[in-house]
Protein backbone atom coordinates (compact mmCIF):
# COMPACT_ATOMS: atom_id res chain seq x y z
CA UNK A 1 0.00 0.00 0.00
CA UNK A 2 1.21 3.50 -0.79
CA UNK A 3 -0.12 6.43 1.21
CA UNK A 4 0.17 9.74 -0.64
CA UNK A 5 1.20 12.44 1.81
CA UNK A 6 2.53 15.98 1.80
CA UNK A 7 3.58 18.69 4.23
CA UNK A 8 2.17 22.22 4.23
CA UNK A 9 4.06 25.06 5.93
CA UNK A 10 3.26 28.66 6.79
CA UNK A 11 4.83 31.29 4.55
CA UNK A 12 6.60 33.00 7.47
CA UNK A 13 9.06 30.08 7.38
CA UNK A 14 10.51 31.61 4.20
CA UNK A 15 11.83 28.30 2.87
CA UNK A 16 13.81 28.03 -0.35
CA UNK A 17 10.95 26.08 -1.95
CA UNK A 18 8.46 28.85 -1.17
CA UNK A 19 10.42 31.28 -3.36
CA UNK A 20 9.40 29.19 -6.38
CA UNK A 21 5.66 29.27 -5.65
CA UNK A 22 3.34 31.64 -7.47
CA UNK A 23 1.18 31.80 -4.32
CA UNK A 24 1.29 30.18 -0.90
CA UNK A 25 1.85 26.60 0.20
CA UNK A 26 -1.77 26.45 1.38
CA UNK A 27 -2.93 27.54 -2.08
CA UNK A 28 -0.74 24.91 -3.73
CA UNK A 29 -2.03 22.30 -1.24
CA UNK A 30 -5.64 23.17 -2.11
CA UNK A 31 -4.97 22.71 -5.83
CA UNK A 32 -3.10 19.43 -5.13
CA UNK A 33 -6.00 18.18 -2.99
CA UNK A 34 -8.56 19.15 -5.64
CA UNK A 35 -6.67 17.17 -8.31
CA UNK A 36 -6.37 14.16 -5.99
CA UNK A 37 -10.09 14.30 -5.13
CA UNK A 38 -11.05 14.52 -8.81
CA UNK A 39 -9.00 11.39 -9.50
CA UNK A 40 -10.25 9.51 -6.42
CA UNK A 41 -6.80 9.49 -4.80
CA UNK A 42 -6.67 9.52 -1.00
CA UNK A 43 -4.19 11.95 0.52
CA UNK A 44 -3.00 12.97 3.98
CA UNK A 45 -1.64 16.51 4.23
CA UNK A 46 0.31 17.38 7.37
CA UNK A 47 0.00 21.10 8.13
CA UNK A 48 1.67 23.35 10.66
CA UNK A 49 -0.69 24.91 13.17
CA UNK A 50 0.50 28.34 12.07
CA UNK A 51 -0.54 27.79 8.42
CA UNK A 52 -3.99 26.71 9.61
CA UNK A 53 -4.25 29.97 11.58
CA UNK A 54 -2.82 32.12 8.75
CA UNK A 55 -4.81 30.55 5.90
CA UNK A 56 -7.95 29.14 7.48
CA UNK A 57 -10.13 29.63 4.37
CA UNK A 58 -7.86 27.42 2.23
CA UNK A 59 -7.90 24.68 4.87
CA UNK A 60 -11.67 24.83 5.27
CA UNK A 61 -11.89 24.19 1.52
CA UNK A 62 -9.33 21.37 1.72
CA UNK A 63 -11.16 19.76 4.64
CA UNK A 64 -14.38 19.52 2.60
CA UNK A 65 -12.76 17.45 -0.16
CA UNK A 66 -13.42 13.69 -0.26
CA UNK A 67 -10.58 11.29 0.48
CA UNK A 68 -8.53 13.98 2.22
CA UNK A 69 -7.15 13.74 5.75
CA UNK A 70 -5.47 16.64 7.51
CA UNK A 71 -2.80 15.92 10.10
CA UNK A 72 -0.59 17.99 12.37
CA UNK A 73 2.96 19.03 11.52
CA UNK A 74 3.99 21.01 14.60
CA UNK A 75 3.00 24.59 15.16
CA UNK A 76 5.99 26.62 13.94
CA UNK A 77 7.93 24.10 11.85
CA UNK A 78 10.93 23.95 14.19
CA UNK A 79 11.45 27.72 14.04
CA UNK A 80 13.38 29.61 15.19
CA UNK A 81 16.13 27.32 13.95
CA UNK A 82 18.70 28.47 16.54
CA UNK A 83 16.37 27.28 19.30
CA UNK A 84 15.73 23.82 17.83
CA UNK A 85 19.15 23.09 16.35
CA UNK A 86 21.18 24.90 18.97
CA UNK A 87 19.61 24.84 22.40
CA UNK A 88 17.28 21.88 22.07
CA UNK A 89 19.31 19.45 19.96
CA UNK A 90 22.87 20.29 20.93
CA UNK A 91 22.43 21.22 24.58
CA UNK A 92 19.50 19.03 25.61
CA UNK A 93 19.76 16.18 23.11
CA UNK A 94 16.05 16.57 22.29
CA UNK A 95 14.87 17.07 18.72
CA UNK A 96 11.79 19.06 19.69
CA UNK A 97 12.80 20.51 23.02
CA UNK A 98 12.02 19.57 26.58
CA UNK A 99 8.85 17.62 27.33
CA UNK A 100 6.82 20.65 28.51
CA UNK A 101 7.76 22.60 25.36
CA UNK A 102 6.82 19.74 23.02
CA UNK A 103 3.52 19.29 24.83
CA UNK A 104 2.79 23.00 24.40
CA UNK A 105 3.57 22.97 20.65
CA UNK A 106 1.41 19.87 20.11
CA UNK A 107 -1.44 21.48 22.08
CA UNK A 108 -1.14 24.70 20.04
CA UNK A 109 -1.38 22.72 16.80
CA UNK A 110 -4.30 20.58 17.98
CA UNK A 111 -6.02 23.75 19.22
CA UNK A 112 -5.59 25.54 15.87
CA UNK A 113 -7.19 22.63 14.00
CA UNK A 114 -10.06 22.42 16.49
CA UNK A 115 -10.76 26.17 16.74
CA UNK A 116 -10.26 27.15 13.10
CA UNK A 117 -11.44 24.02 11.26
CA UNK A 118 -13.57 22.13 13.77
CA UNK A 119 -11.30 19.09 13.26
CA UNK A 120 -9.57 16.76 15.66
CA UNK A 121 -5.98 15.91 14.76
CA UNK A 122 -5.60 12.14 14.48
CA UNK A 123 -2.43 11.88 12.35
CA UNK A 124 0.97 13.56 12.75
CA UNK A 125 4.30 14.04 11.06
CA UNK A 126 6.98 16.02 12.85
CA UNK A 127 8.74 18.68 10.85
CA UNK A 128 11.76 17.03 9.17
CA UNK A 129 10.41 13.83 10.81
CA UNK A 130 12.43 14.74 13.90
CA UNK A 131 11.23 13.16 17.11
CA UNK A 132 12.72 11.95 20.36
CA UNK A 133 11.92 9.70 23.31
CA UNK A 134 9.13 12.02 24.53
CA UNK A 135 7.40 12.76 21.24
CA UNK A 136 5.25 9.68 20.64
CA UNK A 137 3.96 9.47 24.22
CA UNK A 138 3.02 13.16 24.08
CA UNK A 139 1.24 12.70 20.75
CA UNK A 140 -0.71 9.69 22.06
CA UNK A 141 -1.74 11.62 25.19
CA UNK A 142 -3.01 14.44 22.91
CA UNK A 143 -5.34 11.99 21.12
CA UNK A 144 -3.24 11.43 18.01
CA UNK A 145 -3.48 7.83 16.81
CA UNK A 146 -1.06 7.63 13.86
CA UNK A 147 2.36 9.03 13.08
CA UNK A 148 4.41 9.04 9.88
CA UNK A 149 7.94 10.01 10.88
CA UNK A 150 10.12 7.17 9.66
CA UNK A 151 11.33 5.99 6.27
CA UNK A 152 10.32 2.43 5.52
CA UNK A 153 13.54 1.01 4.12
CA UNK A 154 12.96 -2.72 3.91
CA UNK A 155 10.22 -2.74 6.58
CA UNK A 156 7.17 -0.87 5.29
CA UNK A 157 4.52 -2.48 7.48
CA UNK A 158 2.68 -0.39 10.08
CA UNK A 159 3.70 -1.07 13.68
CA UNK A 160 2.78 0.08 17.17
CA UNK A 161 5.05 2.54 18.94
CA UNK A 162 4.20 4.13 22.31
CA UNK A 163 0.47 3.80 21.74
CA UNK A 164 0.56 5.11 18.15
CA UNK A 165 0.32 3.33 14.83
CA UNK A 166 3.55 4.19 13.02
CA UNK A 167 3.05 4.30 9.26
CA UNK A 168 6.50 4.53 7.66
CA UNK A 169 7.04 6.68 4.59
CA UNK A 170 7.32 4.07 1.85
CA UNK A 171 8.38 6.25 -1.08
CA UNK A 172 11.37 8.59 -1.09
CA UNK A 173 10.47 12.11 0.00
CA UNK A 174 11.36 14.61 -2.73
CA UNK A 175 14.01 16.20 -0.48
CA UNK A 176 15.94 12.93 -0.67
CA UNK A 177 16.01 12.57 -4.45
CA UNK A 178 15.12 15.84 -6.24
CA UNK A 179 16.81 19.21 -6.38
CA UNK A 180 14.62 22.03 -5.11
CA UNK A 181 14.93 25.49 -3.65
CA UNK A 182 18.28 27.06 -4.47
CA UNK A 183 20.26 23.81 -4.37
Amino acid sequence: MICLTGDVHHMAMRTLDQKRLAGTEAGAALRYAEIAAAKGIKVTLFATGRVVVDETAAFLAIARLPGLELGGHGFRGRKPRWLYEGAFRRLLGRANGPRFYQAREIARTVGAFRERLGLEVRAWRDHACRHDANTYRLLASAGIGAVSNESAGEEADPRRDSGLVSLPINVWPDHDCLAHGDY
